[in-house]
């Protein structure tokens, strides 16, 4: 490996790891991802879906879905650079179970 190549590795890994401290989602992720016996589930369960994945999941529409936001049942994310609204999968399974 060449110096240059060394050096923009581990401003990689200094870039990851302010992004680490300055979000508490991830960290927090990151913590429960330490402690699981199967970190596969963790990040399957813990993805981010679409409205139109989401609705399939519970047997309704989009509009639906939007609307369970506004009762506090589901969670909207926003990914960087996106205005997509985006929900956890384990939220969503959650949401299908009790109903």
């Amino acid at each position: 490996m060449k110096l240059a190549e060394l050096d923009a590795l581990l401003e990689k890994g200094e870039k990851l790891k302010r992004l680490l401290e300055g979000n508490p989602e991830i960290a927090a992720f990151a913590s429960a991802l330490r402690e699981c016996r199967d970190p596969v589930l963790v990040i399957e369960q813990d993805r981010l879906v679409r409205a139109g994945e989401a609705a399939k999941i519970l047997g309704c529409n989009q509009n639906t879905v939007n609307g369970y936001v506004c009762m506090g049942k589901l969670t909207a994310w926003y990914t960087p650079g996106s205005t997509q609204r985006k929900y956890k999968l384990s939220e969503v399974w959650a949401l299908a179970r009790k109903a």
